[in-house]
């Protein structure tokens, strides 16, 4: 009888630490979610830290991408229309 009322009181109290933690647990409104994810974008732009602000600022610069194998060079495509000297020149005249 006494092992029954020790596991009752036990649920009882697991039913009422989780209703509490229900109760007080995480903010999960919208509410709570947008400003969690604003705190986290403002943490983004710290002046010490920013790589955002820094290439606003000027301080840091990155160089162009350059192709480590550039393809060959291959001649001009023709534009449309030609120009008269070019139509000459494929007419064969």
């Amino acid at each position: 009888m006494k092992r029954q009322s020790l596991v009752l009181a036990g649920l009882v109290i697991l039913l009422v630490v989780g209703f509490l933690y229900i109760i007080s647990g995480p903010d999960t409104s919208q509410q709570g979610r947008v400003d969690r994810d604003h705190k986290r974008d403002v943490a983004r732009f710290l002046p010490q830290n920013s790589l955002d602000i820094s290439m606003a600022m000027g301080l840091i610069t990155q160089d162009p991408p350059t192709m480590l194998n550039p393809p060959a060079a291959q001649p001009p495509l023709l534009l449309y229309p030609p120009s008269a000297e070019t139509l000459a020149n494929m007419c064969g005249v």
